[in-house]
């Protein structure tokens, strides 16, 4: 419904959940008002910022505040990291999220976000320039993408990090480079550290990952590294995390090749007999339904199961054979 009061049947073209944006087909809409479009490449500290909103439940709220910072990185209270927010003190509370976060001039910024559990004064939003990229992928495709850098790595534990002669045990330790991927064109290499991405320190393997879930295929992400005991930044490029790499990478790490389930699960097609798959005793024709405590639906799911966990040492698989559901765990 809008504000005048119109009502309009709606189909939906798409939506990412990570991004709080979703793309409709009114039916018969017309004359409708849409809101213009701003810049959020060229904003100022302490620029005024409106957050438009239904904050529980009550519709159309309107709060303001200014530009508190750009660049920002934030962990929330479930442990998802985002990069590269909009930090405004325009109050930002449940349901605002997906609104609009405005200019003086009233054109769009940002889509507000997620707020800092414990504080006052602290909202974030996705930048307008990125959202933009979301809305074209959503309705060319349906979803967004997700993206990779073409890195695998673990975490740096005590021992790596005085053996690297690290202050502390933090950052990504980068065991795999894919052959012509971003990371390889960037100059990336087994053995080197990566001590920051998107100007946020990296905490592990995890939080690497964590912080690259609101980037967008084509994006740019700047990485501080230690390459052979210096330091120095490598520009890499997002790219799409394809379903031929996610299949290449769970029949490589975990063993394990699979194909569509009928709509329940996947099947597996194979399982290589030295694998960590292998040596908990999955078999061919055991069905695939979830991973990491995911539903696994399809080889979309796949794909995004994979992205996530390939970094993990160990990883929940929920496994049926003869009809009876189980847990196993794999180990790397």
């Amino acid at each position: 419904m809008l504000q005048d009061g119109r009502s309009f049947e709606a189909e939906l073209l798409g939506s990412d959940a990570d991004f709080d944006v979703a793309v409709l087909t009114l039916r018969g809409g017309a004359n409708l008002p849409q809101a213009v479009m701003g810049d959020s490449r060229d904003l100022l500290i302490g620029e005024p910022a409106i957050a438009i909103g239904n904050p529980y439940g009550y519709g159309h709220t309107v709060t303001t505040g200014v530009v508190s910072a750009v660049g920002r990185a934030l962990r929330a209270e479930d442990g998802a990291a985002y990069a590269d927010l909009i930090q405004t003190d325009a109050a930002i509370n449940p349901g605002n999220s997906g609104g609009p976060l405005v200019n003086i001039e009233g054109r769009v910024i940002g889509i507000n976000m997620a707020i800092r559990a414990g504080a006052e004064g602290i909202g974030f939003a996705i930048p307008v320039e990125k959202a933009r990229r979301v809305v074209a992928e959503l309705m060319d495709t349906g979803k967004v993408s997700p993206v990779w850098l073409g890195l695998l790595g673990q975490g740096v534990d005590e021992r790596t990090a005085r053996y690297f002669g690290l202050a502390e045990p933090a950052g990504l330790l980068v065991t795999e480079v894919a052959p012509g991927g971003p990371a390889q064109a960037a100059g990336i290499a087994p053995g080197d550290v990566v001590l920051s991405a998107a100007g946020a320190k990296v905490e592990d393997a995890e939080h690497f990952q964590g912080l690259l879930r609101t980037v967008t295929a084509g994006e740019t992400v700047t990485l501080e590294i230690l390459h052979g005991g210096a330091r120095r930044t490598a520009d890499v490029r997002a790219a799409p995390f394809k379903r031929e790499t996610a299949e290449a990478l769970a029949a490589a790490r975990w063993g394990i090749t699979v194909r569509e389930g009928g709509g329940k699960g996947l099947v597996l097609a194979q399982v290589a007999a030295s694998s960590p798959a292998g040596k908990i005793g999955l078999a061919p024709g055991d069905r695939l339904l979830g991973i990491g405590g995911e539903r696994v639906n399809g080889m979309d799911d796949l794909t995004r199961a994979v992205l996530r966990h390939s970094m993990h040492r160990s990883l929940i698989l929920l496994v049926e054979r003869g009809g009876r559901g189980y847990y196993a765990r794999i180990t790397l």
